[in-house]
């Protein structure tokens, strides 16, 4: 499904009053909300997932996911990408992580 690389995204309200996300400070959702603008430089899969991948389509290591992501460390990463997949706003797959529904939020 080609969305093409967009410098911009739609960043619901919902991102930062969803139940699911209640449990996540605000510094884990604007992380998460950097990690989503990265997903959304890529194209999204059938299934309309945006997953962290670098231009290759190669999926983006957790250190190299850390490196991007300036004041935090991988531990902390780790931990949220974990948080982000337990609540359903992420998937893991074959060691890739994306966002479920990119595509659908996006439109």
């Amino acid at each position: 499904m080609g969305n093409g690389s967009k410098a911009w995204m739609k960043l619901w309200h919902s991102w930062w009053t969803s139940r699911s996300h209640a449990h996540l400070t605000m510094v884990q959702l604007g992380i998460g909300a950097f990690w989503l603008s990265l997903a959304n430089a890529r194209d999204y899969d059938e299934e309309g997932i945006g997953w962290l991948v670098k231009g290759s389509g190669r999926p983006l290591t957790l250190s190299e996911i850390a490196s991007m992501t300036t004041g935090a460390d991988e531990s902390m990463c780790a931990d949220l990408l974990v948080e982000l997949v337990d609540c359903g706003t992420m998937v893991r797959r074959d060691g890739r992580f994306g966002f479920a529904n990119m595509a659908r939020w996006q439109e």
